[in-house]
């Protein structure tokens, strides 16, 4: 269903750099169900066991809006 893609990064997904992780940590019920997990780089493993999604793509915006630009990377946000 990833084609093979982290599901956070898009990064392409290995043997080697494969964890599976939940979406919702905290979820109470539903958390053993299918649709509460995705596969991600290892990278990405520890945070995703501790943080939701939403604030984990939050925290990322909010990292390179901060440094990015030392980095060669900007956003702009865009509406919905």
């Amino acid at each position: 269903m990833q084609d093979y893609k982290c599901a956070l990064t898009g990064r392409e997904l290995t043997p080697d750099n494969t964890e599976v992780e939940l979406r919702e940590p905290f979820r109470e019920r539903g958390r053993t169900e299918v649709d509460n997990h995705y596969i991600i780089v290892r990278d990405l493993a520890y945070t995703a066991r501790h943080v939701k999604e939403e604030a984990i793509v939050q925290l990322a915006a909010e990292i390179i809006q901060y440094r990015g630009k030392e980095y060669g990377y900007s956003l702009r946000r865009v509406r919905k």
